[in-house]
């Protein structure tokens, strides 16, 4: 077994080699604090509601539980019925760390690359979460509603946090793993909840109107063909619409996390998330660490055992 895994490992790393830079001789930023705006957009009522538990597999090293919530706010439908909040939790049967783990998944298909960094950290001896999409978002995007959509994220992430301390399965630490559009909220919510005190965000990137508007990302692609046929927008405009009215983004909130708790893995070759935009979010946080892979967006999938060694190493030296 021991060989097995040494050889992926190895294998891994021959397919897409890596630059590891620690940006050790960066001053780190200085945090700022999360003005008052910010902090409203994203305050929302106190969650109560009942949660569903379903208990989804156990093995020698951890239990699987599905857990389901009513949000208690949505802003896209203030009229209607809340939707549900869903997330996967992996509990080690042997608990080594405080800190609860939160693996925030890409924007379609299945689970598979956050639930293998879930279950690699839960035999670890981390809580490990997955946390569900919302599948209406893909239906909804647009230029209007992307404010409110962000904001719905992230409190929606949030929540999922309060119900973890509410069941006493986490204490005040959280980190958060995201891959891809999951590595845009992870960008996004380390900056807008105190509690996020190490960050992981892989392929993704800043300048959130320039990865919409030229991302070669076949779901991203389809839907911006879509809105420009409708709109009679040339992808300037759309990409200018975006920026006058977009107010969150990575590179904005930057400055309201510690960057020297982020790690931030870039892809080379990528042209889903352009290496462009994701040199753009090590710049916006001074005392990161980076990992540059020269692959492109899927072809670093055989990376995912060597980058969970990475990021076991970077969370225990950042996570107490």
């Amino acid at each position: 077994m021991y060989f097995k895994a040494l050889l992926l490992i190895t294998l891994s790393a021959c397919l897409s080699s890596c630059l590891h830079n620690r940006n050790s001789n960066v001053t780190p930023n200085s945090i700022a604090v999360l003005p008052d705006y910010y902090a409203a957009d994203f305050t929302y009522p106190k969650n109560s509601s009942e949660v569903k538990k379903v208990s989804l597999s156990e093995n020698s090293k951890f239990k699987t539980t599905k857990y389901t919530f009513q949000s208690s706010q949505d802003l896209l439908h203030p009229s209607q019925t809340p939707h549900d909040i869903v997330f996967e939790l992996y509990q080690p049967n042997e608990l080594k760390h405080q800190s609860t783990l939160l693996c925030l998944p890409i924007s379609g298909g299945n689970y598979l690359v956050s639930q293998y960094f879930a279950k690699y950290f839960a035999r670890k001896g981390y809580n490990s979460v997955v946390i569900h999409r919302r599948k209406a978002y893909k239906n909804m995007i647009t230029i209007d509603t992307l404010n409110t959509i962000i904001r719905q994220m992230i409190i929606d992430h949030k929540q999922v946090m309060d119900k973890l301390q509410q069941l006493k399965i986490s204490q005040e630490e959280f980190a958060v793993i995201g891959v891809s559009k999951g590595g845009l909220k992870a960008a996004l919510l380390s900056s807008l909840d105190h509690r996020v005190k190490a960050s992981v965000v892989a392929i993704a990137g800043g300048d959130l109107p320039h990865i919409l508007a030229y991302s070669q990302e076949k779901g991203v692609k389809k839907r911006r063909l879509n809105y420009l046929s409708k709109t009679a927008m040339s992808p300037l405009e759309f990409h200018d619409a975006i920026k006058e009215k977009l107010k969150y983004d990575p590179l904005i909130l930057a400055p309201y996390f510690n960057s020297q708790n982020m790690l931030i893995v870039n892809a080379y070759f990528d042209n889903c998330v352009p290496y462009y935009n994701g040199r753009l979010l090590v710049e916006a946080h001074p005392g990161c660490q980076e990992i540059v892979l020269f692959a492109g967006h899927y072809s670093a999938l055989p990376t995912i055992p060597y980058l969970s060694l990475k990021f076991k190493d970077f969370l225990t030296e950042k996570l107490p």
